[in-house]
């Protein structure tokens, strides 16, 4: 819904800002519906949530600030690091269902409570974008017939358009199961194939520990008034934590691949531009945004809605960080050219145009003693060798495109191409990372017809020999375009 800045308040207080998309911006429902959910939003107050400590919803360009939570997501820990152990999934049920009391508490439903929207700080994890979901719902860019959410963590009762609070148990159930095993209930896929097995079929709960095992089955019932009450869940996954105090703080409750990444997540390592850099900036309006087809475009955020935002919060416009592999520090905005962001897409609900019978991007990673790449290493994985050719969505652009990628073992960082026929667009793909079940490359266009913008991270995750999943993202949005791709 919009990007995401590293600021401070005038005391030096670390807080999140997103900052609206211009597209939303000029929605007037939306506009109504945001300024409602943001005031509930600023009534909870519990341990386990990014509080919201600020707003503008009338502003030009609406935005809020979060407490800052110095830490990776769910989401993007278990995709680098593996599943985690029982004792951590505990800790992560117990304080993400104290979140979600919280937020219920202050009338609200979270809708979009999945792994990329939790948060994993020393002491413990942090619910964020509550009530934002149903702000973004109300929009008429999201069309009549569109359900509401990210199609594979939603509940059955919210794919038939409903949502009460036992839509937020049913995912936090999802949360456990993909903590401990790496894959989703329901699979990835095509969103009216996930929509059906969401619907019809049992979740899938292969590689979940036995006492792990009821309390998800419970959360997932395909009926509401068969779960638990988000109590129970706190109860259970507390009562699995007694005589383990010493463990729940300092990082000790992660497992510890992910408990050492805690510092790149530190504003300290975010060097501050100097307090000169705002005022320079002239005044200057919103540029239209441009539609590029593959990647998305930017606009220029007004320096008037900056100076405003600064006079109240004293904040420094830095944009957000994502684990990248090689560096984790946050980036910072500096000079005195007028800062930019990167629009992000209507919604955050659509899942990739993909095969529907593969799994999740992470479905292979399983608790098990070896994994299929080697941490750390600088070639390309012998596995990944080939040419993958697939189809990928891209949410921003509600596109899907083909695209193939070559890739080789050998010896450099460039380790091979990417073809997106009917964009027009080639690229050299360079190799950043490699982690235990996923590889981060970036990818610069070597030949554009104007589609296409570079560099860009990717991301490829390990499904089985014959199956990649590809994603790639932009800053405040991750995995915009996602697909399945098969190798050929």
């Amino acid at each position: 819904m919009g990007n995401v800045y590293l600021s401070f308040s005038p005391g030096g207080y670390p807080l999140a800002i997103k900052i609206v998309k211009q597209v939303f911006a000029d929605d007037p429902e939306f506009r109504r519906r945001f300024r409602r959910e943001i005031t509930a939003a600023q009534q909870v107050q519990g341990y386990y949530t990014a509080p919201v400590r600020d707003a503008g919803p009338d502003y030009e360009i609406p935005w809020f600030a979060t407490v800052y939570i110095a830490g990776p997501s769910l989401q993007t820990a278990v995709a680098e690091h593996g599943p985690f152990p029982a004792f951590s999934v505990f800790r992560l049920l117990a304080g993400a269902s104290e979140g979600i009391s919280a937020v219920h508490a202050a009338g609200l439903i979270h809708r979009d409570l999945k792994p990329a929207n939790v948060l994993l700080a020393d002491d413990g994890p942090r619910v964020i974008d509550f009530g934002v979901a149903h702000a973004a719902s109300s929009s008429t860019l999201t069309g009549a017939g569109v359900p509401i959410g990210t199609p594979a963590y939603m509940a059955p009762e919210q794919v038939r358009g409903k949502v009460t609070e036992a839509t937020d148990v049913f995912a936090l159930g999802h949360l456990g199961l993909f903590a401990a095993t790496g894959h989703n209930a329901f699979g990835e896929g095509n969103p009216d194939a996930l929509f059906y097995r969401i619907l019809n079929e049992p979740p899938d709960l292969e590689g979940c520990p036995g006492e792990l095992r009821d309390i998800v089955a419970r959360c997932l019932a395909k009926d509401p008034a068969e779960r638990p009450k988000v109590g129970e869940v706190t109860a259970f996954a507390s009562a699995a934590m007694r005589g383990q105090t010493m463990r729940l703080v300092g990082g000790a409750w992660l497992p510890q691949p992910v408990a050492h990444t805690l510092s790149y997540y530190s504003p300290s390592r975010a060097p501050l531009p100097e307090p000169s850099t705002l005022t320079a900036i002239p005044a200057a309006v919103p540029a239209a945004p441009v539609r590029q087809r593959r990647r998305r475009s930017a606009f220029a955020i007004p320096a008037a809605l900056i100076l405003i935002v600064a006079a109240v919060l004293g904040f420094l416009a830095l944009p957000s960080h994502k684990s990248n592999g090689a560096t984790h520090a946050p980036k910072t905005a500096t000079g005195a050219a007028r800062p930019t962001i990167s629009t992000a897409p209507p919604a955050r609900a659509t899942s990739p145009a993909v095969s529907s019978s593969h799994r999740s991007a992470t479905a292979s990673v399983r608790s098990q003693t070896s994994t299929p790449f080697m941490p750390g290493s600088d070639q390309l994985p012998q596995q990944l060798s080939g040419t993958w050719r697939g189809t990928v969505f891209q949410a921003s652009a509600a596109e899907t495109y083909p695209v193939v990628l070559q890739l080789a073992t050998q010896p450099g960082t460039t380790i091979g191409t990417s073809d997106y026929e009917t964009l027009q667009c080639q690229g050299e793909l360079r190799l950043n990372a490699v982690f235990a079940y996923s590889i981060e490359i970036t990818e610069y266009i070597t030949s554009n017809n104007g589609n296409c913008v570079s560099p860009v991270k990717i991301t490829l995750k390990w499904l089985d020999r014959n199956h990649i999943f590809y994603s790639f993202s932009n800053p405040g949005y991750p995995d915009d375009g996602q697909g399945t791709l098969t190798r050929s």
